[in-house]
């Protein structure tokens, strides 16, 4: 008796499993509509405003880029350390 309730939505869902292999598809034919949408969709300018971000990005990229190498010339030398050194003192 026990094993029988164990199996018992195992055949109920054989029996959906067989009725569902006799039922036919319908036949729907969409693709002219999808065609239909696609060949009328205007370009949308969706990016432009990323595409400004991306640019004062780059833009803010170069002057730090041209600000760090000019720093690290003055750095790289180890006497203008000790010039930077006095001339930061007489001031």
């Amino acid at each position: 008796m026990e094993r029988e309730k164990m199996t018992d939505p195992l055949t109920k869902i054989d029996k959906l499993a067989k009725a569902s292999r006799l039922e036919e598809t319908p036949s729907v034919d969409v693709s002219g509509r999808v065609l239909a949408s696609i060949r009328g969709c205007e370009t949308s300018y969706g990016y432009a405003p990323l595409q400004w971000i991306a640019v004062g990005s780059t833009v803010a990229a170069a002057a730090m880029s041209l600000s760090i190498v000019s720093l690290y010339e003055t750095w790289s030398d180890p006497l203008n350390t000790l010039f930077l050194d006095l001339i930061w003192g007489l001031l």
